[in-house]
């Protein structure tokens, strides 16, 4: 478990930024084939290709057709917002 909370920092010549640190860590985790899940109101590189894909499989598919079951085409875009774009949700 790796926790970051409450401290963003824009990185200099000698530490790297917290969103690079945090594009880094997901690289690294797929890399070596290492499960794993983000929570969802972190900081994280949720701008990550196919992030969610990767941490939670066929199930984001799952997902995404009971919400459409459950919200008129209207609603999904009234209840939508960057991180559902951004997350391909």
């Amino acid at each position: 478990m790796i926790e970051i909370d409450g401290v963003l920092w824009k990185g200099n010549n000698r530490m790297i930024s917290l969103e690079n640190f945090s594009k880094r860590m997901i690289e690294v985790l797929i890399q070596n084939r290492i499960d794993f899940t983000i929570h969802w109101g972190k900081n994280a590189a949720w701008s990550f290709p196919e992030l969610a894909k990767k941490m939670y499989g066929d199930r984001v598919a799952k997902w995404k057709e009971q919400r459409s079951s459950l919200l008129s085409e209207k609603q999904l875009k009234m209840f939508s917002n960057d991180f559902f774009v951004t997350t391909n949700l």
